[in-house]
């Protein structure tokens, strides 16, 4: 499982100013209100959602159209860490996706059928609708990087390859040329796309550092790299052409350990913390909290 990380800030519409604050007091309010008709509204493709709280700034972010899931969820007898494993144990028709967040960003992780990074903005846009509150939207900006060559070449084990090269690149005409074809006969050719893709478990990393040691920067659309260093559990992607979100990954197996396990990359993720100080700098993110959202993060307003 994939821990993404974005940024994420109120956008005024009329402006355009982004104003990002600690969202944890929002949600936890969200969590306690005692509405259960309009917490029950929130829909994503026909099925619903909900938000639930498992610890300080760790969410469970569910999607179902089961009935007993939904009842579940809205009863006191049932605990979230409960909810959790049933989901996860794939008892009934409904998938998790798991939140943590911290002031100004945060991880999203989800497997194949839970709900993405998008329904949860969508989510939150629809709470403010809900709420009244039409002069803001939410907004998750992922948090990208990309990786050096020297980096790639530092890795211990490297993994699948591919570069995607157009005609700038003088790496096209050697490829066009191996493959015995005519300038004519690739003129309406925009790009050539070569893989690496190593035998199950073998690591490729000499064959993959030829490839960048001949692959020159212009022309270069696009080269994906799957390594890990010698800490890492499993391969992730590097970006040398284009950028990737910054991520960790997460054994979704671990189930008891998953929320400690999350906390502890996203503590330990170096990139992450350069990064969300670039974006704050680069967005001309405000660190304030306009007032008719500030009430949002008040608990004594949520019953008004």
């Amino acid at each position: 499982m994939k821990v993404s990380y974005f940024g994420y800030a109120f956008e005024r519409l009329k402006d355009g100013q982004k104003y990002a604050f600690d969202l944890r007091p929002l949600l936890d309010n969200f969590v306690q209100w005692d509405n259960k008709k309009q917490k029950n509204s929130f829909t994503h493709g026909g099925e619903k959602l909900f938000l639930l709280k498992e610890s300080r700034g760790f969410y469970l972010f569910v999607i179902t159209r089961d009935s007993d899931i939904v009842k579940k969820i809205q009863s006191q007898d049932f605990s979230v860490s409960e909810i959790g494993a049933m989901l996860r144990a794939g008892e009934h028709l409904g998938f998790a996706s798991y939140l943590i967040v911290d002031d100004g960003d945060l991880g999203f992780a989800s497997t194949i059928m839970a709900p993405k990074s998008s329904a949860f903005a969508n989510f939150m846009n629809d709470l403010l609708d809900i709420l009244g509150i039409s002069g803001f939207r939410f907004r998750l900006m992922p948090l990208l990087k990309q990786s050096t060559r020297e980096e790639v070449l530092s890795m211990s084990v490297v993994g699948r390859s591919s570069v995607q090269i157009n005609k700038e690149s003088s790496f096209f005409d050697d490829l066009r040329s191996v493959i015995g074809g005519s300038v004519e006969e690739f003129e309406d050719v925009d790009s050539l796309e070569l893989v690496l893709k190593p035998r199950r478990k073998k690591d490729i990393k000499e064959a993959s550092g030829r490839l960048l040691e001949k692959v020159p920067d212009k022309g270069l659309e696009k080269m994906i790299i799957k390594a890990k260093d010698e800490n890492g559990a499993q391969l992730v992607d590097m970006y040398l052409a284009g950028k990737g979100i910054v991520s960790d990954q997460i054994d979704p197996t671990k189930a008891e350990s998953l929320r400690s396990e999350i906390r502890k990359k996203k503590k330990e993720n170096a990139v992450l913390k350069d990064k969300v100080i670039e974006h704050f700098k680069n967005e001309k993110i405000k660190k304030a909290s306009p007032k008719v959202l500030a009430k949002l993060s008040d608990a004594s307003a949520w019953p008004r």
